[in-house]
Order: C-alpha cells, then sequence, then structure tokens
C-alpha cells in the first residue's frame, strides 16, 4: 500500500482522521460521522496496513473497502513456494508402495520408494493419504502379521523389499520406517518377550543400525541375535542373500549366530527395578556358596597378588593356574575345582613360559583347558584387551580363572594431569567388572613398596584407588624367619600361613600357621640350645644366653621359655634358668661331704 506511509492522504480518501498513529473512518456501509474502521501501516501486511472494526464488521470486506477508497486494486494472494515434499513428490516416478496397518489393520502410514531412489512418507487422515508423517508414535512394518503369528520369531531387516521378501517365504519378517539409523524406541514394545534375529546390510550404516537395534531390543525380547549373512556382496543384504541361497538354512544361520550381549552404550529397556532391599527381603534371599578357585585362599571376584620382584609370585600364579586347569593340588594338598583358565604371562615369551611349565609339570601331560597369552595377545585395556578378555570368558564351556601377570603390561597408559588414585581406579575397575559379571576369579600380579609397612596388605604399591577395588589382597612376602602369604578379603579369612619354595619341584608349599611355625621354629632352637649346653658340662640356661644362641629376640625367647616350662618340654632350675626335663642337676662335691657319706 503506498499511501500506507501518508497518513493524511489515507484519512482523507476514507472520509477519516489520523488518530494516534492509525486512521480512523467510517467502516464500509456506515455513516459519514462513524470511526469504527481502524486502519494501522504494516510493512509486513499484504497491501502494506492491517485493518481492525470496532463494529465487529468483517475483515476482509474491511480490506477491499479500503483498498478501492485508496485505488490500490483488487487484492490477490502471491502464489506459494512448494514445500521440499511437493519437489520431491513432483520428482521422479513412484515404483513401489508400502502401507503400514496398525495393529487393528487400519491404515497407518504409506512409504513411496521412486526412482531415481528417494522415499516419501504419507500419512491417511481416515479419507486420504496426505504427504508427511503420522502425529502418532511409529510402528513397525507388517505389524498385524506379527500379532498374528503363532510362534515368537521375528526376522528384522533393513528395508520394506527385504521384509516382503521374507513374508513371502513364510517368514515374519518387519522394518522400521525411515531406514538405517532410524530406529525409535517406540517400536520396541511390539517385540516383547520375542526371538529377534536382525539382518543388517552388509555395509557399515547397515552394520551400525542393526547394533542400534539389538542394543534397544536387549532386555526388552527374551533373545536378540545379530546376523551377518556369509557371502553378501558389499551393500548386501538379505534379498539377496536369497537370490543367491534360497531360504533353506536361513534360520540355522540365525540360529546359529552369537546372543547379543549388551555394550557399554547400549540401551537396557528392562522394565525398571525398584531401590534397594527390605530387611524382610534380604531374609528371605538364598544365594549360592562362594566359589573357591584355591579353597581358603582365592574366591571368585579380583584378587590383587602383590609382593617383592623376583620373589616367586609368577610360580606360584603357575601353579595355581595349572591346577585348576587340571583339578588338580596346589600349595601342598589344596584341592581345586577344574575349570577353563586363562593366564596372561605378559612378562614372559612362550620360550621361558614352556621351560616353567616343564618343570611344574615334568612327568604329567600338560592341560588342555589352561590357555596363555603373552604380550602380542593382550592389549591394553583401553586398545581393546577388556573386549579380548570378554570374547575369551565367553568361548569357554566352564571359565573359572584369568591371570594378569602383571597390571604394569595390562594398564592403561596414565592421563595428562590425572591424578594417581584416579588412573589406579581406571587401571583395575574392568577386571573388578569382568569378574563380577561372569562370576570368575581373576588375579592381577603387581609389586610391592621399596619401604617397609607396618602391614604387609598396606605395602601393595599404589594408592587406595588400586586395594579398595580389589575383593581381595594377597602379599608374598620373605622375612627373616622365611616366606609368608598374607591375606586378606570380603571373601576369605585373614590368612598369614607360612610358606617355602620347593626348588626341585618349583611349587609353592604350605607349611601352617605362619605364628605357629615360627613358634615350633623357635622351641627347636632353645631345645637345641639347652642340650648343646648340657653335652658342654652345663645344664642350664637363661632367656638372654639362649637368645644369644639362637639369634632371637630375648623377648620372645623368655615368654617362649615360660610356655615351654609350662607345658613341660622344658624344666626351671631356679630363678631365671631352665634345663631339659628328667637331667640331674650337676653339684660339686667336697672332701668334708665324701667322707660323711662314706
Amino acid at each position: 500500500m503506498n499511501a500506507a506511509g501518508d497518513l493524511r492522504s489515507l484519512a482523507h480518501v476514507l472520509g477519516g482522521e489520523v488518530s494516534g498513529g492509525q486512521v480512523l473512518a467510517p467502516g464500509p456501509g456506515h455513516s459519514k460521522d462513524d470511526r469504527s474502521l481502524a486502519v494501522r501501516p504494516s510493512a509486513d501486511a499484504p497491501g502494506g496496513f492491517v485493518v481492525h472494526s470496532f463494529a465487529g464488521d468483517d475483515a476482509l470486506a474491511c480490506r477491499d473497502h479500503v483498498r478501492a477508497k485508496a485505488g490500490m486494486g483488487e487484492w490477490r494472494a502471491e502464489p506459494r513456494a512448494p514445500s521440499p515434499v511437493e519437489k520431491m513428490a513432483a520428482r521422479g516416478r513412484v515404483v513401489a508402495t508400502y502401507d503400514y496397518l496398525d495393529a487393528e489393520g487400519q491404515p497407518f502410514l504409506r512409504v513411496l520408494r521412486k526412482e531415481p531412489k528417494s522415499f516419501l512418507q504419507q500419512h491417511w487422515t481416515g479419507t486420504a493419504w496426505v504427504y508427511g508423517k503420522p502425529k502418532a508414535p511409529v510402528i513397525p512394518y507388517r505389524l498385524p502379521d506379527m500379532l498374528a503369528a503363532v510362534h515368537d520369531t521375528v526376522l528384522i531387516c533393513e528395508g520394506e523389499k527385504d521384509a516382503d521378501a521374507l513374508a513371502a517365504r513364510g517368514f515374519i519378517a518387519t522394518t522400521s520406517p525411515a531406514g538405517a539409523g532410524k530406529w525409535s524406541a517406540d517400536l520396541n514394545r511390539w517385540f516383547e518377550g520375542k526371538t529377534i534375529y536382525v539382518l543388517p546390510d552388509n555395509d557399515p550404516p547397515g552394520r551400525d543400525h542393526a547394533e542400534a537395534v539389538a542394543g534397544n531390543l536387549h532386555g526388552v525380547a527374551s533373545e536378540v541375535r545379530i546376523v551377518h549373512l556369509p557371502g553378501l556382496p558389499d551393500k548386501g543384504d538379505v534379498s539377496d542373500y536369497i537370490d543367491a541361497n534360497g531360504t533353506a538354512g536361513l534360520l540355522d544361520a540365525c540360529k546359529a549366530a552369537p546372543a547379543y550381549r549388551a555394550g557399554a552404550k547400549a540401551n537396557d529397556n528392562r522394565p525398571p527395578k525398584p531401590r534397594g532391599l527390605t530387611a524382610a527381603q534380604l531374609q528371605g534371599m538364598r544365594f549360592a556358596p562362594i566359589k573357591y578357585v584355591v579353597d581358603g585362599y582365592l574366591a571368585e571376584g579380583l584378587t590383587i597378588l602383590a609382593g617383592k620382584p623376583k620373589l616367586g609370585k609368577s610360580w606360584l600364579v603357575l601353579d595355581i593356574c595349572n591346577a585348576v586347569a587340571r583339578g588338580g593340588f596346589t600349595l601342598g594338598d589344596v584341592k581345586c575345582q577344574e575349570g577353563d583358565v586363562l593366564y596372561c604371562a605378559l612378562e614372559d615369551n612362550p620360550r621361558r613360559m614352556k621351560s616353567r611349565m616343564a618343570a611344574v609339570c615334568p612327568l604329567t601331560p600338560w592341560p588342555e583347558r589352561l590357555t596363555f597369552w603373552h604380550a602380542d595377545d593382550m592389549p591394553r585395556l583401553d586398545d581393546g584387551g577388556e573386549a579380548a578378555l570378554r570374547e575369551w570368558i565367553e568361548a569357554q564351556p566352564n571359565p573359572r580363572l584369568i591371570v594378569i601377570d602383571t597390571l604394569a603390561f595390562a594398564r592403561p597408559a596414565k592421563k595428562k594431569d590425572e591424578d594417581s588414585y584416579a588412573y589406579d581406579t581406571r587401571s583395575i575397575r574392568p577386571f573388578k567388572n569382568l569378574a563380577d559379571e561372569y562370576g570368575i576369579a581373576l588375579v592381577v600380579v603387581h609389586h610391592t613398596r621399596k619401604m617397609a609397612a607396618d602391614d604387609a596388605l598396606e605395602s601393595v604399591s599404589g594408592t587406595n584407588g588400586l586395594t579398595g577395588a580389589a575383593d581381595s589382597i594377597l602379599v608374598l612376602d620373605r622375612g627373616s624367619e622365611g616366606c609368608t602369604l598374607y591375606g586378606r578379603g570380603r571373601d576369605i579369612a585373614e590368612i598369614e600361613t607360612a610358606v617355602e619354595f620347593q626348588r626341585d619341584t618349583c611349587r609353592w608349599r604350605v607349611l601352617g600357621n605362619a605364628a605357629e611355625v615360627r613358634r615350633s621354629d623357635e622351641r627347636t632352637a632353645i631345645l637345641d640350645a639347652l642340650r648343646a649346653e648340657c653335652d658342654s658340662g652345663c645344664d642350664t640356661l637363661g632367656p638372654r644366653e639362649v637368645a644369644v644362641v639362637t639369634g632371637h629376640s630375648y623377648a620372645s625367647t623368655r615368654q617362649t621359655m615360660v610356655r615351654m616350662a609350662q607345658k613341660g618340654e622344658i624344666e626351671k632350675a631356679g630363678r631365671g634358668k631352665y634345663r631339659l626335663p628328667n637331667i640331674p642337676p650337676v653339684t660339686s662335691v667336697t672332701t668334708s661331704q665324701t667322707e660323711g657319706e662314706a
């Protein structure tokens, strides 16, 4: 409206007046004194103005009245530009039509396939198909067939063409609209409790789509398997497979595919469980007993075995691995339940491992259920190591034990500015997760600090991020009184066992409770000292003299000799003096005594 900017001119032609940035004038058919029509300039409005009738007159009639009075001519709407969907609809030709029917068999969605290859969606209004997606939640293709099926097996492919090809051959098959990467969680409820075989196209988008579908249906369906059909060409699909092979072996290929296991990023769509337990619920629960790999020493869960370098930790875990793999004995006479074992000997090569096995098993056949991995077989945790361990576990009929020797060769690289506690936690947590998830024993071999600790279990190198995550800690230590295996854990009693390494067999053997073994050794030394003094003509010794001979501390020697006297192992012969039992006292004989006795 060119005259809109000139309010005075507009007011004159309309027979009105300017007031407050607008023109007030008589409405169409009103008297000249009427001021019920307001006209205001607007650059965004058609013709450059907007109208309002205080008398309630029709807005279009008011606009036409203004245009006629101002000599602007009849208004005509400008042609509307076609929408993107309309532009696509005008291109190419429709070569296939796929109708999605809802649970009642009513039209819901139509997918049009065109050449050149493109897809359009239409929704049903109740009377006609209209371009655009339905407003309601999406449904799977061929839904009525799924609901009417007498079995629960459903094949999910990537397109309607493939689903129709499978359905024509007697399978219950479906897909989701919009192709790869477009699976919606709204679809999940239709697959509850069903056996699902996902058949991806042979290309990266197809494989990614299959993972997304399986991840969504994990925990909803009773079983999910991703089936990578053999012999597919690049970008090939199940229709190509059927053309080349038929369908005779298709279901067998589906059943042979591994069951889908949810990864770290997969959805878990199981209904949310209530949080926590009441005391009454806990009281009524029954749990399977803890599984011990080495009774009293090694239970299911994560164990850290630490010790000084070259002390014999690797010999100890090798003996345990060998015993578990054959269902034999370790640590002398501890019987092990047989199972599959993986020993990740990351510091050793096959030559050295063969030499060690020959020392441990010189006469018996080596167990088939013991597998060795070396540095080339076991990547670091952040480079596929966790996935490799998981793959090994799932491939074994009865996995019981994994040994990582040592942590330094398996842990991830430390991040820039990462504090030691966070790094230790990140290094050990994947092992803990694997042990808990599969109910196996996983032993991580590590080193102790160079500095001595008051508590042997606090000597493990690193922060509490390591020891706090472990279920049990074992420490192999050597002191002046021999070797000791210390242990403490959630499922094992606290132990302090005297052990010795048998060089002729290269195996460790338990001697008994460390305190009792040391006490036995100390008592033997005391008796030997008293016997030696008796043989030399002196039948009594005090604790201080015995301590000098035996090399033990005075306080320990004094306490032990008191207990030995109470038990009759030695006799007290005066203040602070002891002798062997049944040894007559030695006294000096004087001349007067001899004469008197005579």
